[in-house]
């Protein structure tokens, strides 16, 4: 006679398989497949997979193309003519202009309209049609500029990324994802090259996509972070 226990180990279903997780930050809408075991937290334009000390993010740094930073104005100039002054000076705060579109000769050429925009006169005297010329300034400087390359592109960006540590890229792949373009980086200690850091940013809607390591120790989270970016499925845009 068959015991039971093993009649009823027999007949139990099968588990589940697990399924990706879907989420939108920003303008992006992704799957991946969630590392067993990790937290997945929602902050909007960022998602952090954490586990203990280990975390990683995934995070809409915002527009890096003409067109993005076009949008992007326009909608701060909405909010302006809203009279809705803190919001368009922190729409404007977060964008990565500077660094991203100008050089610095060009940025100095255009910094004055930038700053009347970006304070559209919340603690400095200007009209109306001054905060409006400025933005109209501004867009024109941004439709001169011709786009830049996937490595000029990486250059500039990466600073930011790093909130001031002294990095270096010491690797970089270039990836297509869904058909968006992409590169993965390997960074580290521009001295030392130790404390190794693994990236992966993606050009979509006009926005970049970031993948990245925060916190904790690269042998323990290189394999998990590979397998997060292998999975990773950009969705079409639904707008």
């Amino acid at each position: 006679m068959i015991p039971v226990a093993l009649m009823l180990v027999a007949c139990a279903p099968a588990p589940e398989p697990r399924q990706p997780v879907q989420f939108t930050v920003g303008l992006h809408d992704i799957s991946l497949m969630g590392p067993e075991g990790w937290d997945h937290l929602d902050h909007g334009l960022e998602h952090r997979f954490q586990q203990g000390l280990n975390i990683i993010s995934v995070t809409d740094i915002g527009p890096i193309t003409r067109a993005g930073y076009l949008r992007e104005l326009d909608h701060a100039l909405e909010l302006f003519r809203m009279e809705r002054l803190e919001d368009a000076k922190a729409h404007l705060g977060n964008l990565h202009l500077r660094s991203t579109l100008f050089s610095p000769r060009e940025w100095d050429e255009i910094s004055d309209a930038w700053y009347v925009a970006l304070d559209g006169g919340l603690t400095k005297p200007a009209s109306t049609n001054e905060v409006e010329l400025a933005y109209h300034a501004l867009v024109q400087e941004i439709e001169l500029q011709k786009g830049s390359s996937m490595a000029e592109l990486v250059e500039r960006i990466m600073p930011s990324l790093y909130n001031g540590a002294h990095r270096e890229v010491a690797e970089q792949t270039p990836v297509v994802i869904d058909g968006r373009q992409g590169v993965r980086l390997e960074t580290w200690d521009r001295l030392s090259h130790d404390h190794r850091s693994s990236f992966l940013l993606i050009f979509n809607n006009d926005n970049l996509l970031v993948l990245r390591m925060e916190l904790g120790a690269y042998g323990e989270m290189k394999p998990t972070f590979d397998r997060l970016v292998e999975s990773l499925i950009l969705h079409p845009d639904q707008g």
